[in-house]
């Protein structure tokens, strides 16, 4: 396999994409709910607006709900799209408008960002401060934390390069999903999406399953925050 270098190792697609979202954001083309659609004008979504650009400069033709382009078009991997587009749909509106730049932005062209969603799922549960292992709705469900300690032992396999099939992360997802049998419990959703991201079916649906859990309006939108600018932090480690 192709090992896949941020922006295909090319800064002058990042200056071109960038330039892009960003005139898109100041055309106010930035919306919620749709990879995209036109009624006059474009509009869409993180991920719509991105590979919409894309098309736009570099005569491409992905569809813009399809995470996968984000691996040729732009030499990132599809797992890091979807978080990118999951944190869109959950951040305040305000943020949400810049944050597909602030994404790019973050990126080193000819970085290998394969490791950053690993380093973000670990970090999600073991963080002192902010770690899913801190919640009570974790912490005192031994099923829950039983199954979020499968996940990040996955997780820690990939990064010190024994990587983990396909299978094993579908299984664990199947195993989740069957133990909380559609009763979708706040920290049960986050745990079902977590696993299923390993299998590339979705990576990190349910944001707020974990910054929700136990908190108001404002602590959900500072959890979240939080979230979004660690995604970036391990992003700009990348070289």
């Amino acid at each position: 396999m192709t090992k896949l270098l941020a922006f295909n190792n090319d800064p002058k697609l990042k200056k071109m994409i960038l330039a892009e979202v960003i005139n898109h954001r100041k055309q106010d083309q930035i919306i919620k709910g749709t990879y995209g659609k036109e009624n006059g004008i474009w509009k869409g979504c993180a991920v719509g607006c991105s590979i919409h650009s894309l098309n736009l400069k570099t005569g491409s033709t992905f569809k813009t709900d399809d995470h996968s382009a984000y691996e040729p078009g732009f030499g990132i991997p599809k797992e890091l799209a979807h978080l990118q587009d999951a944190l869109f749909e959950e951040i305040p509106l305000k943020d949400a408008v810049l944050w597909p730049e602030r994404f790019f932005k973050a990126i080193h062209p000819g970085a290998d960002l394969s490791k950053v969603v690993s380093k973000f799922f670990i970090w999600q549960f073991e963080d002192e401060k902010y770690g899913l292992k801190n919640l009570d709705e974790v912490k005192n469900d031994k099923e829950v934390l039983g199954f979020c300690e499968e996940v990040v032992a996955l997780y820690k396999r990939k990064l010190s390069g024994d990587e983990p099939t396909e299978k094993e992360f579908y299984d664990l997802y199947l195993n989740v999903d069957r133990a909380w049998a559609g009763a979708w419990a706040r920290a049960g959703a986050w745990a079902r999406a977590w696993a299923g991201a390993g299998a590339g079916a979705v990576a990190w649906t349910r944001a707020g399953a974990w910054a929700g859990a136990g908190a108001g309006a404002g602590a959900y939108e500072k959890n979240i925050l939080i979230c979004a600018n660690k995604l970036l932090d391990i992003i700009k480690d990348e070289i």
